[in-house]
C-alpha cells in the first residue's frame, strides 16, 4: 500500500457481543472493522491510523498475487501439524482425501482456484473437529468446568460462544492460532459455564486458569494475522 492509498476504504460491522474494536482483512471483503453496538464510528479513523502497520501488512499479504496460488502446505499451528497438499488434474468432480500420515491429495477438475480452496477448507473443518473436540474435552476435565455439548463451526465473527445451557461452539479456525491463544479462547468459553457475563467474577475465574489472560486477550485482537492468506 502506497501513501497515496491511505487511509484505506473499509466497512463497519456492528456486533451485539463485541466488546472491543476488531480488524479483519480478506482478499474478497477488504478491511472490515467490527465494533460494539453503540460504538461511535467517529473514533474509527483514529484507531485505523494507530493500526496502520498491521493493516498495510495484511493488505500486502492478502492482495499479493501469491495469495491466489493453491496452497501446497497446511500448517495447523496449534497442534504442530504440517500437511502437504498434492494436486491431480482429471475430468472428474474435485474431491480431497488423506493419502498418508501428513499428506492430502485434491484430484479432479482443479483449474478453478475458488473450488480448490473450498475443498481444502472442507478438509480443514473436518480435521479441526477431530483435533479441537478431544482437546477441549480434556481441558474442561482438567479445569473442572463441565459443559453440555461442544461443536465446531465456521463462525464468521466469533472465536467461540457459550449458550445458557452450557453448549459450546468453537470456530474451526482456532487450529491456526498458537496453542496458548487457542487455549485462552477455550478457557474463556468454559468460564462462561459459571458466569454468563463479563463481570469481575468472570475475569477472576479466567485469570485463575490463564495467568497471561490480559496478554492473550490483547493478542486476539489481531488474531487474523495467523490465518492463511488463501483461506479468505
Amino acid at each position: 500500500m502506497h501513501d497515496t492509498e491511505w487511509p484505506p476504504t473499509y466497512t463497519v460491522k456492528r456486533h451485539s457481543r463485541a466488546k472491543h474494536v476488531k480488524f479483519s482483512y480478506t482478499r474478497s471483503h477488504g478491511l472490515q472493522v467490527t465494533v460494539p453496538r453503540r460504538f461511535s464510528v467517529k473514533h474509527i479513523p483514529g484507531i485505523i491510523e494507530e493500526n496502520k502497520d498491521w493493516i498495510v501488512k495484511q493488505k500486502i499479504l492478502h492482495d499479493h498475487p501469491e495469495s491466489k496460488i493453491r496452497p501446497t502446505e497446511i500448517n495447523i499451528v496449534a497442534f504442530n501439524e504440517t500437511w502437504t497438499v498434492h494436486y491431480f488434474q482429471n475430468d472428474k468432480r474435485p474431491r480431497i482425501k488423506s493419502f498418508s500420515e501428513n499428506g492430502i491429495i485434491l484430484s479432479g477438475d482443479i483449474q478453478d482456484f475458488n473450488v480448490c480452496i473450498e475443498k481444502v477448507n472442507d478438509w480443514i473443518k473436518k480435521r479441526a473437529k477431530l483435533l479441537l473436540i478431544p482437546y477441549f474435552t480434556a481441558l474442561a476435565n482438567e479445569l473442572g468446568l463441565p459443559f453440555l455439548d461442544v461443536s465446531v463451526r465456521a463462525q464468521s465473527t466469533l472465536w467461540g460462544s457459550c449458550s445458557q445451557d452450557k453448549s459450546i461452539r468453537l470456530n474451526y479456525k482456532l487450529i491456526f492460532l498458537p496453542e496458548p491463544l487457542m487455549r485462552h479462547i477455550m478457557i474463556h468459553e468454559l468460564c462462561h459455564t459459571r458466569h454468563m457475563n463479563h463481570s469481575t467474577r468472570f475475569w477472576k475465574l479466567v485469570a485463575s486458569f490463564d495467568e497471561q489472560w490480559i496478554t492473550h486477550k490483547q493478542s486476539m485482537k489481531m488474531a487474523n494475522q495467523y490465518m492463511p492468506p488463501w483461506m479468505n
